[in-house]
């Protein structure tokens, strides 16, 4: 990974905009940003890759020599999953995020996933959706709490609420469109 400053100055250049085109921050800060003598603020970070028309994704992307975080790439694997039905086809997806999860004890949002694929892979095993799942109920016990759901919570509570039963499922389906019209 290479450093902050260094990824703005490469994507900078490869632009052909210089130091001094920037609108609200000054040359200096940018030379002292890209020679890695100081790390921006978050707002001041926030408008160079703006003014360099590159989102935090992409930058992070480039940032990770074109290529994605473990957890990202993790996230992006469970998305790409086609079906629970196909869930048995993942063994090696399950051993990567438990070896994250290993590393990474307290990032909820891969546990949240594993529990998600474990409960893909059961209902493959069982042919049905109606499995006893606590790990499920506790995710939706602990996120449900919360007044406004991350993106991250929204998608695991849309890949769980199908194995809860049809009243709380219903609820579930009910918070999801709520908190996606909070974000229009």
């Amino acid at each position: 990974m290479k450093p902050i400053g260094s990824t703005l100055a490469y994507l900078r250049k490869n632009l052909n905009i210089s130091q001094r085109a920037f609108k609200n921050i000054k040359q200096s800060t940018i030379g002292n940003i890209e020679v890695n003598n100081t790390v921006p603020r978050v707002n001041t970070f926030l408008d160079i890759i703006s003014e360099l028309h590159v989102s935090l994704d992409e930058f992070m992307f480039i940032l990770n020599g074109y290529a994605y975080d473990e957890r990202t790439t993790l996230f992006k694997d469970v998305r790409a999953m086609r079906h629970s039905l196909y869930a048995k086809e993942n063994v090696e997806l399950k051993q990567r995020l438990e070896q994250y999860i290993e590393n990474n004890p307290r990032d909820m949002f891969i546990q949240d996933l594993k529990v998600i694929l474990d409960s893909y892979i059961e209902i493959s095993e069982s042919d049905t959706y109606e499995i006893d799942s606590p790990k499920s109920f506790a995710i939706y016990d602990r996120i449900e709490e919360q007044k406004i759901w991350t993106y991250e919570q929204i998608y695991v509570m849309s890949k769980l609420f199908y194995i809860f039963p049809e009243k709380r499922a219903l609820e579930i389906v009910q918070r999801i469109d709520k908190e996606f019209v909070k974000r229009k």
